[in-house]
């Protein structure tokens, strides 16, 4: 798959309590929630993820609460829409930067290394976003999946178009991929993203991305990694 064919329009699905009683179509319906959207932002912020009122949202948005329940028929799916939305922002991030790999990409060893940090910091402002010290997921089952897929399959177009593609010892650039994504994932379920020092989420990539390059190639060159810095993408 290509990078442009993985960043299709997500088709959100899964979980009925979460799922939205209807979808905005219409300019105006669209504009109140992003209202709504842009409201969670600042009370979620203030308030948490957790304990925040969707009282409160409706009226820093400037809307009635039956506005936000014609669409949204619970909490939790206010909650999921809300996060669908910051993850599908995060997915633009990642996508934009993955076309600009493929117009001048680096090395394979670097080229890993780049796409490891990048979804880190996706996650890392997802967790900041809610308030977490660990990332937290409240988005449809389904949904979540679907954007995870995307995500290896963009990484997966990176590394098929990194220089020296003989170099690969597997043709399973879709394996690379997920292996990433969930290797990303699990560090960031289980490790305090968010009170990491610049220097230990380095060393977390750094880690991740050498342990895919030897799955990846049979000469993975070390030198990459071991010269990494704060300073890296």
């Amino acid at each position: 798959m290509t990078a442009r064919a993985a960043f299709g329009t997500l088709a959100p699905m899964g979980d009925a309590k979460k799922d939205p009683r209807k979808v905005a179509t219409q300019r105006r319906s669209k504009a109140t929630l992003e209202a709504v959207f842009e409201a969670m932002d600042v009370v979620v912020a203030r308030d948490g993820v957790h304990a925040f009122s969707v009282a409160e949202v409706a009226r820093q948005a400037g809307v009635g609460k039956a506005s936000i329940y014609d669409y949204y028929p619970t909490r939790d799916a206010l909650v999921a829409a809300w996060e669908e939305r910051l993850i599908g922002k995060e997915l633009e991030r990642v996508g934009a930067r993955v076309l600009q790999m493929l117009a001048d990409p680096p090395s394979v060893e670097a080229s890993v290394l780049e796409l490891v940090l990048i979804v880190m910091d996706a996650f890392e402002r997802q967790a900041t976003t809610y308030g977490y010290k660990q990332l937290e997921l409240t988005a449809r089952t389904q949904w979540r999946n679907e954007t995870t897929e995307r995500i290896a399959a963009m990484m997966a177009a990176a590394l098929d178009n990194a220089p020296h593609r003989a170099r690969f010892r597997t043709t399973r650039l879709d394996v690379v991929g997920r292996l990433a994504v969930y290797s990303v994932l699990a560090t960031a379920r289980a490790v305090p993203l968010t009170a990491m020092s610049a220097d230990d989420k380095l060393l977390h990539g750094r880690e991740m991305a050498r342990m895919l390059c030897r799955y990846l190639l049979d000469d993975a060159d070390d030198a990459v990694f071991d010269a990494a810095s704060a300073g890296a993408p």
